[in-house]
């Protein structure tokens, strides 16, 4: 009884273990941005092999004489929920056996299961997610049940000796019905965005003594399903980004260097003489003065369109400053840009440019410092790229320091 307590204790921790990452995640965003849930299926085979009382060496299994290696098959439906947790639904079915020749005994047993397991990425857990990763390592931990049927024979004659699950069971088809606590370990090797491979082993742990039909010896029975699979992924449409090249943001240069305002010149009124009362000398001389005064008011008219060609020289020739976020440096050139998108969780556009002897990569794109330096602290809070920092181009020319940006 005690035994009974003690597994159902373990399994509602399991349970809960399972159901975290759902409930967490259904509060919380999830911080990488790149990253959408999708569904997978998996078809598996791999070999069986018993771990309890009827088996003939405790670590390696015998060949000759009834052979303690099996096969099961089975298929995974999963749900990633997470670039972390993943839970997923099994069905396995196979066949066990053990042999203890100095009891001349053997058994054989079939063996259907379901379980409920969480999976964990440790590559996405210790690392920055990747969508585009070839190798990954997660650990599965979970909850099944299984029906068997089992025959414990003689080794020589082959007469059956004990059984259970033949039709006094609680489980399918009178089958014995137990809960066992599958804990394994697995690598993922990606193909190509839908398919991947995955090597598993599980060990399957029993709250029972009597899938090999004895009872004594060992307290638990348990089995290990080492499986090779084929996953197929079903990746929403949006979950790779598009590298979109956008050209740089030019500054408004009339705001920069707005025109002056350009003043109307007056001209000058002319007093005319009467003829009555001036000389004819005087006349000529009057004359002679008011064409002067017309004159001068057309030649200072220059003066504005002449301010004007200036200022619209100085926008031609003004230099064209922007902001950008440094995330890398390299003497060689990265990958791809995409490679750098996924190693750091970036959807904004990646710009790649030689300085100094190096391949430096940059984001965003701003007018002013304040704006750069918000979008710079994002990048060191959500993706982690904590030695990004701020440099600013001049026509498209990384200068050496902010500093030059004064001058």
């Amino acid at each position: 009884m005690k035994y009974i307590l003690k597994f159902e204790s373990i399994s509602v921790i399991i349970l809960l273990f399972i159901f975290f990452p759902i409930i967490s995640f259904s509060q919380t965003s999830i911080s990488n941005s790149l990253f959408n849930k999708y569904f997978s299926v998996n078809i598996n085979a791999g070999p069986t092999l018993f771990w309890g009382d009827l088996r003939e060496y405790k670590y390696s299994p015998v060949i000759n004489n009834k052979n303690e290696w099996q096969v099961g098959y089975g298929a995974i439906l999963n749900w990633q929920i997470s670039p972390v947790f993943g839970l997923r639904g099994q069905l396995l079915n196979g066949k066990l056996s053990g042999t203890r020749r100095e009891i001349n005994r053997y058994f054989s047993a079939d063996i259907l299961e379901s379980n409920l397991t969480t999976t964990v990425n440790f590559s996405n857990l210790l690392f920055n997610y990747q969508n585009m990763r070839f190798f990954s390592v997660y650990g599965v931990l979970g909850i099944g049940i299984t029906n068997w049927r089992t025959e414990m024979k003689d080794l020589e004659t082959d007469k059956v000796i004990a059984s259970n699950g033949y039709g006094s069971g609680r489980g399918l088809w009178g089958r014995t019905l137990e809960g066992n606590i599958p804990l394994g370990l697995g690598f993922n090797f990606r193909l190509n965005k839908n398919l991947s491979l995955n090597l598993e082993g599980i060990i399957h742990g029993f709250n029972s003594d009597e899938l090999d039909t004895k009872v004594g010896g060992s307290k638990y029975d348990m089995y290990s399903y080492t499986s090779l699979g084929l996953t197929y992924k079903f990746i929403p449409k949006n979950e790779h980004p598009i590298i979109i090249k956008q050209p740089i943001k030019k500054f408004d240069l009339e705001k920069a260097f707005p025109p002056k305002t350009e003043t109307k010149t007056e001209m000058i009124e002319t007093i005319e003489i009467p003829e009555k009362i001036a000389s004819s000398d005087e006349i000529a001389k009057k004359n002679k003065d008011i064409i002067k005064e017309k004159i001068k008011p057309k030649s200072e008219t220059k003066k504005p369109i002449e301010q004007k060609n200036i200022i619209t020289e100085q926008i031609a020739h003004a230099p064209q400053f922007e902001y950008r976020v440094q995330i890398l440096a390299k003497l060689n050139k990265a990958p791809s840009l995409m490679y750098l998108q996924n190693k750091y969780g970036l959807r904004a556009t990646i710009r790649e440019d030689f300085h100094n002897g190096y391949y430096i990569y940059t984001v965003g794109s701003f007018k002013n410092y304040e704006s750069t330096k918000r979008f710079r602290d994002k990048l060191r809070s959500e993706n982690k790229i904590y030695d990004a920092y701020i440099v600013v181009f001049e026509n498209g020319k990384r200068l050496n320091k902010l500093s030059e940006l004064k001058k």
